[in-house]
Protein backbone atom coordinates (compact mmCIF):
# COMPACT_ATOMS: atom_id res chain seq x y z
CA UNK A 1 0.00 0.00 0.00
CA UNK A 2 3.01 2.42 0.97
CA UNK A 3 4.67 1.77 -2.87
CA UNK A 4 1.03 2.25 -4.32
CA UNK A 5 1.45 6.02 -2.35
CA UNK A 6 4.26 6.59 -3.12
CA UNK A 7 3.72 5.58 -7.09
CA UNK A 8 1.11 8.16 -6.93
CA UNK A 9 3.82 10.89 -5.81
CA UNK A 10 5.36 10.70 -8.57
CA UNK A 11 2.58 11.36 -10.82
CA UNK A 12 2.48 8.77 -13.52
CA UNK A 13 0.26 10.34 -16.42
CA UNK A 14 -1.23 8.24 -19.71
CA UNK A 15 -2.42 9.90 -22.94
CA UNK A 16 -2.49 14.20 -23.42
CA UNK A 17 -5.16 16.41 -24.01
CA UNK A 18 -5.46 19.31 -26.25
CA UNK A 19 -6.31 22.51 -24.26
CA UNK A 20 -6.70 26.28 -25.54
CA UNK A 21 -3.53 28.56 -25.00
CA UNK A 22 -4.59 32.04 -23.64
CA UNK A 23 -1.77 34.54 -23.45
CA UNK A 24 -2.00 38.50 -23.05
CA UNK A 25 -1.38 40.44 -26.31
CA UNK A 26 0.05 43.87 -26.79
CA UNK A 27 0.56 46.01 -30.49
CA UNK A 28 3.68 48.09 -30.75
CA UNK A 29 4.29 49.98 -33.60
CA UNK A 30 7.55 51.54 -34.30
CA UNK A 31 7.66 54.23 -36.82
CA UNK A 32 11.17 55.23 -37.77
CA UNK A 33 12.04 58.22 -39.71
CA UNK A 34 14.95 57.47 -41.99
CA UNK A 35 14.87 60.75 -44.60
CA UNK A 36 18.68 62.52 -44.74
CA UNK A 37 18.40 64.74 -41.53
CA UNK A 38 18.72 61.62 -39.28
CA UNK A 39 22.35 61.83 -40.36
CA UNK A 40 23.38 64.66 -38.54
CA UNK A 41 25.83 63.85 -35.95
CA UNK A 42 24.36 66.07 -33.09
CA UNK A 43 24.15 62.72 -31.27
CA UNK A 44 26.40 60.05 -31.15
CA UNK A 45 27.36 58.68 -33.72
CA UNK A 46 24.50 59.80 -35.76
CA UNK A 47 20.28 60.17 -35.36
CA UNK A 48 19.62 56.94 -37.20
CA UNK A 49 22.55 54.83 -35.85
CA UNK A 50 21.39 55.86 -32.63
CA UNK A 51 17.90 55.29 -33.09
CA UNK A 52 19.20 51.82 -34.22
CA UNK A 53 20.62 51.30 -30.60
CA UNK A 54 17.44 52.49 -28.92
CA UNK A 55 14.62 50.36 -30.74
CA UNK A 56 17.05 47.41 -30.18
CA UNK A 57 17.18 48.10 -26.69
CA UNK A 58 13.66 48.72 -26.51
CA UNK A 59 13.16 45.11 -28.61
CA UNK A 60 15.19 43.35 -25.47
CA UNK A 61 13.15 44.69 -23.23
CA UNK A 62 9.93 43.21 -24.46
CA UNK A 63 8.19 40.37 -23.28
CA UNK A 64 5.54 38.70 -25.94
CA UNK A 65 4.91 42.00 -27.17
CA UNK A 66 4.07 41.69 -31.26
CA UNK A 67 6.13 44.58 -32.84
CA UNK A 68 5.74 46.16 -36.62
CA UNK A 69 8.16 48.34 -38.08
CA UNK A 70 7.35 51.14 -40.43
CA UNK A 71 9.86 53.53 -42.10
CA UNK A 72 9.27 57.11 -43.25
CA UNK A 73 10.66 59.72 -45.49
CA UNK A 74 9.06 61.65 -47.38
CA UNK A 75 6.39 58.76 -47.48
CA UNK A 76 5.90 55.69 -45.48
CA UNK A 77 6.14 52.23 -45.92
CA UNK A 78 6.32 48.64 -44.24
CA UNK A 79 9.46 47.18 -43.30
CA UNK A 80 8.09 44.32 -40.83
CA UNK A 81 4.88 43.34 -40.09
CA UNK A 82 3.41 42.68 -36.53
CA UNK A 83 5.42 39.59 -35.85
CA UNK A 84 6.39 38.18 -31.78
CA UNK A 85 10.04 37.45 -33.84
CA UNK A 86 11.60 40.21 -32.86
CA UNK A 87 15.08 38.97 -34.12
CA UNK A 88 12.96 39.17 -37.45
CA UNK A 89 12.50 42.72 -36.50
CA UNK A 90 15.68 43.68 -35.52
CA UNK A 91 17.48 41.71 -38.82
CA UNK A 92 15.38 44.38 -41.33
CA UNK A 93 16.32 47.51 -38.56
CA UNK A 94 19.85 47.31 -39.15
CA UNK A 95 19.65 47.68 -42.86
CA UNK A 96 17.31 51.00 -42.80
CA UNK A 97 19.25 53.62 -44.83
CA UNK A 98 17.92 56.64 -46.31
CA UNK A 99 19.24 55.48 -49.17
CA UNK A 100 16.06 53.28 -49.32
CA UNK A 101 13.88 56.03 -49.31
CA UNK A 102 11.83 56.67 -52.57
CA UNK A 103 11.26 60.48 -51.77
CA UNK A 104 12.74 63.35 -49.08
CA UNK A 105 11.63 65.41 -46.71
CA UNK A 106 9.72 64.24 -43.76
CA UNK A 107 6.33 63.51 -43.89
CA UNK A 108 4.44 62.27 -40.16
CA UNK A 109 1.32 62.16 -41.15
CA UNK A 110 1.91 59.31 -43.47
CA UNK A 111 3.97 57.82 -41.07
CA UNK A 112 1.55 57.35 -38.60
CA UNK A 113 -1.41 56.78 -40.56
CA UNK A 114 0.24 53.50 -41.93
CA UNK A 115 1.07 52.70 -38.27
CA UNK A 116 -2.69 52.84 -37.52
CA UNK A 117 -3.20 50.43 -40.56
CA UNK A 118 -1.23 47.80 -39.13
CA UNK A 119 -4.00 47.15 -36.30
CA UNK A 120 -6.71 44.97 -36.11
CA UNK A 121 -9.03 47.71 -34.28
CA UNK A 122 -9.19 45.61 -31.19
CA UNK A 123 -8.66 48.96 -29.13
CA UNK A 124 -6.44 51.10 -27.68
CA UNK A 125 -5.76 49.19 -24.65
CA UNK A 126 -3.60 46.40 -26.48
CA UNK A 127 -2.24 49.01 -29.44
CA UNK A 128 0.41 51.91 -29.35
CA UNK A 129 2.84 53.65 -32.03
CA UNK A 130 6.20 54.97 -30.98
CA UNK A 131 7.55 57.63 -33.27
CA UNK A 132 11.58 58.06 -33.70
CA UNK A 133 11.97 61.36 -35.24
CA UNK A 134 13.60 64.19 -35.33
CA UNK A 135 10.46 66.02 -35.69
CA UNK A 136 11.06 68.11 -39.05
CA UNK A 137 7.34 67.69 -39.84
CA UNK A 138 7.69 68.99 -43.95
CA UNK A 139 3.63 68.33 -44.61
CA UNK A 140 2.37 69.58 -41.15
CA UNK A 141 0.02 66.63 -41.15
CA UNK A 142 1.45 64.53 -38.09
CA UNK A 143 -0.80 66.77 -35.44
CA UNK A 144 -4.18 65.77 -37.52
CA UNK A 145 -3.00 62.18 -37.90
CA UNK A 146 -2.30 62.56 -34.12
CA UNK A 147 -5.91 63.13 -33.31
CA UNK A 148 -7.08 60.29 -35.78
CA UNK A 149 -5.03 57.45 -33.46
CA UNK A 150 -6.58 59.59 -30.01
CA UNK A 151 -9.82 58.76 -31.57
CA UNK A 152 -9.03 55.38 -31.74
CA UNK A 153 -7.90 55.30 -28.36
CA UNK A 154 -4.36 54.81 -29.73
CA UNK A 155 -1.41 56.48 -27.88
CA UNK A 156 1.37 58.02 -29.62
CA UNK A 157 4.77 58.03 -27.92
CA UNK A 158 7.55 60.32 -29.08
CA UNK A 159 11.30 60.13 -29.27
CA UNK A 160 12.60 62.90 -30.27
CA UNK A 161 16.02 62.74 -31.99
CA UNK A 162 18.95 64.97 -32.17
CA UNK A 163 19.19 68.66 -30.10
CA UNK A 164 17.61 72.40 -29.95
CA UNK A 165 20.97 73.65 -32.03
CA UNK A 166 20.96 70.25 -34.63
CA UNK A 167 23.64 70.29 -37.07
CA UNK A 168 24.31 70.08 -40.53
CA UNK A 169 23.02 67.26 -42.84
CA UNK A 170 25.38 64.94 -44.55
CA UNK A 171 24.34 64.47 -48.58
CA UNK A 172 26.53 61.43 -48.91
CA UNK A 173 29.64 63.08 -50.75
CA UNK A 174 31.66 64.22 -48.32
CA UNK A 175 29.65 67.28 -47.93
CA UNK A 176 26.75 69.30 -46.53
CA UNK A 177 23.23 69.51 -48.00
CA UNK A 178 22.76 73.12 -49.36
CA UNK A 179 19.29 74.73 -49.37
CA UNK A 180 18.38 75.77 -53.31
CA UNK A 181 15.48 78.32 -51.99
CA UNK A 182 18.14 80.57 -49.72
CA UNK A 183 19.24 83.76 -50.46
CA UNK A 184 22.43 83.70 -49.82
CA UNK A 185 25.13 81.12 -51.99
CA UNK A 186 25.69 77.59 -51.08
CA UNK A 187 23.34 78.50 -47.49
CA UNK A 188 23.38 75.14 -45.94
CA UNK A 189 20.59 73.12 -44.39
CA UNK A 190 20.92 73.20 -40.34
CA UNK A 191 18.44 70.26 -38.71
CA UNK A 192 17.41 71.15 -35.58
CA UNK A 193 14.96 68.91 -33.28
CA UNK A 194 11.38 70.06 -33.47
CA UNK A 195 10.42 68.88 -29.61
CA UNK A 196 7.47 71.70 -29.72
CA UNK A 197 5.48 69.70 -32.70
CA UNK A 198 6.57 66.34 -31.41
CA UNK A 199 5.35 66.79 -27.71
CA UNK A 200 2.10 68.22 -29.40
CA UNK A 201 1.97 64.90 -31.16
CA UNK A 202 2.66 62.95 -27.62
CA UNK A 203 -0.33 65.32 -26.04
CA UNK A 204 -3.15 64.88 -28.45
CA UNK A 205 -3.17 60.85 -27.96
CA UNK A 206 -1.80 61.13 -23.82
CA UNK A 207 1.36 59.37 -24.56
CA UNK A 208 4.77 60.20 -23.37
CA UNK A 209 7.98 62.29 -25.34
CA UNK A 210 11.33 61.67 -24.24
CA UNK A 211 14.37 62.99 -25.91
CA UNK A 212 17.63 60.77 -26.73
CA UNK A 213 19.81 63.22 -26.17
CA UNK A 214 21.00 63.21 -22.21
CA UNK A 215 19.28 60.15 -21.24
CA UNK A 216 20.51 56.59 -21.22
CA UNK A 217 18.12 53.77 -23.23
CA UNK A 218 15.02 56.05 -22.93
CA UNK A 219 12.92 53.74 -24.87
CA UNK A 220 13.46 50.64 -21.96
CA UNK A 221 12.11 53.75 -20.11
CA UNK A 222 9.26 53.88 -22.02
CA UNK A 223 8.13 50.00 -22.45
CA UNK A 224 8.63 49.94 -18.66
CA UNK A 225 6.52 53.58 -17.93
CA UNK A 226 3.85 52.57 -20.77
CA UNK A 227 4.17 49.18 -22.54
CA UNK A 228 4.19 47.25 -19.92
CA UNK A 229 1.35 48.47 -18.26
CA UNK A 230 -1.29 48.22 -20.51
CA UNK A 231 -3.69 46.32 -20.15
CA UNK A 232 -3.64 43.82 -23.45
CA UNK A 233 -6.28 42.01 -24.78
CA UNK A 234 -6.58 37.60 -24.00
CA UNK A 235 -6.44 36.05 -26.99
CA UNK A 236 -6.96 32.18 -27.52
CA UNK A 237 -3.04 31.03 -29.95
CA UNK A 238 -3.52 27.07 -30.42
CA UNK A 239 -3.47 24.69 -28.60
CA UNK A 240 -1.13 22.60 -26.20
CA UNK A 241 -0.97 19.17 -25.45
CA UNK A 242 -1.25 18.55 -22.35
CA UNK A 243 -0.61 15.05 -20.22
CA UNK A 244 -3.23 12.89 -18.41
CA UNK A 245 -2.52 12.67 -14.37
CA UNK A 246 -2.99 9.31 -13.63
CA UNK A 247 -1.97 9.39 -9.91
CA UNK A 248 -5.59 8.40 -8.45
CA UNK A 249 -5.16 5.12 -10.18
CA UNK A 250 -2.63 3.42 -7.72
CA UNK A 251 -3.93 6.08 -5.26
CA UNK A 252 -7.28 4.58 -5.08
CA UNK A 253 -5.49 1.09 -4.54
CA UNK A 254 -3.53 1.99 -1.96
CA UNK A 255 -6.47 3.28 -0.45
CA UNK A 256 -8.47 -0.17 -0.77
CA UNK A 257 -4.89 -2.05 1.08
CA UNK A 258 -4.91 0.20 3.60
CA UNK A 259 -8.30 -0.05 4.70
CA UNK A 260 -7.96 -4.07 4.52
CA UNK A 261 -5.20 -3.93 6.74
CA UNK A 262 -6.98 -1.33 9.08
CA UNK A 263 -9.89 -4.35 9.34
CA UNK A 264 -7.81 -7.16 10.11
CA UNK A 265 -5.64 -5.52 12.71
CA UNK A 266 -9.40 -4.87 14.35
CA UNK A 267 -10.43 -8.55 13.98
CA UNK A 268 -7.31 -9.54 16.09
CA UNK A 269 -8.19 -7.33 19.19
CA UNK A 270 -10.96 -9.25 19.82
CA UNK A 271 -10.56 -11.24 23.02
CA UNK A 272 -11.35 -15.08 23.71
CA UNK A 273 -12.88 -15.80 27.44
CA UNK A 274 -11.26 -17.69 29.77
CA UNK A 275 -11.98 -21.13 30.96
CA UNK A 276 -11.62 -23.24 33.85
CA UNK A 277 -8.82 -26.04 34.28
CA UNK A 278 -9.83 -29.63 34.51
CA UNK A 279 -7.09 -30.46 37.15
CA UNK A 280 -8.76 -28.14 39.79
CA UNK A 281 -10.69 -29.47 42.36
CA UNK A 282 -13.50 -27.75 44.51
CA UNK A 283 -11.17 -27.71 48.60
CA UNK A 284 -14.99 -28.70 49.95
CA UNK A 285 -14.85 -32.19 47.99
CA UNK A 286 -11.17 -32.39 48.97
CA UNK A 287 -11.91 -32.20 52.59
CA UNK A 288 -15.07 -34.43 52.52
CA UNK A 289 -12.82 -37.30 50.93
CA UNK A 290 -10.36 -37.52 53.96
CA UNK A 291 -13.06 -37.52 56.58
CA UNK A 292 -14.63 -40.17 55.21
CA UNK A 293 -11.06 -42.29 54.53
CA UNK A 294 -10.73 -41.65 58.03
Amino acid sequence: GMSLVGLAWMGPVRGFALVPVEERRIDVVVALDTSRSMLVEDVEPNRLERAKVEISALLDAMTGERVSLVAFAGGARDVAPLTADLNTVRYFLERLSPEDNRRGGTDLGAALNLALERFDGSGGSSEAIILVTDGEDLTGEGLAAAEAARDRGVRVHVLGMGTAGGGKVPDGEGGFVVDPDAAAARAEVVSQLRSESLRAIADATGGIYLEAKGRVLPLEELHRRAISTMEGRDIVDGKERVPRDRFQWPLVLALLILMVEGAALDSRRVRVPASTSPTEEPAVGAASTGEATS
